[in-house]
């Protein structure tokens, strides 16, 4: 499903697999699935009515908008870029993307390439993004 997913995005995102053994070390499991669907189903603004459609704490905790309170107090400046690491689902892509100038993602090998579609997913028109 992911690779679908991945088709569709414009720009398409670039990953670097140099060091990706076709295994993934760490993965939240098939619910992976369903975030990938909702994300690609939904625009954000409808995160909210899929979360209560799915019913369940995996596509709460990933997909809630919620999850910007992380972030929001710090004061990023004009001009300011994030790198973000281990940036799993990319549950604080959005918040960065809207925050800074520019943000750079570097996740580990053994993260899947479902985790890099969800991340990707989310920022499917978002342009500032360097995938590490």
């Amino acid at each position: 499903m992911y690779c679908e997913l991945i088709e569709k995005l414009a720009p398409k995102p670039v990953f670097n697999l140099k060091w990706y053994k076709d295994e993934d070390l760490y993965s939240d499991g098939p619910i992976e699935d369903t975030i990938i669907q909702i994300i690609a189903e939904n625009e954000p603004e409808e995160y909210t009515e899929a979360i209560a459609r799915a019913m369940c704490w995996p596509t709460y905790y990933h997909l809630t908008h919620l999850r910007k309170n992380i972030l929001n107090w710090y004061p990023f400046k004009e001009g300011s870029s994030v790198l973000e690491i281990g940036c799993g689902l990319g549950q604080l892509r959005a918040y960065c993307v809207t925050s800074a100038s520019r943000l750079r993602r570097l996740s580990f090998p053994g993260v899947g390439q479902r985790q890099h579609c969800c991340a990707a997913g989310r920022g499917k028109t978002w342009r500032l993004l360097s995938e590490i």
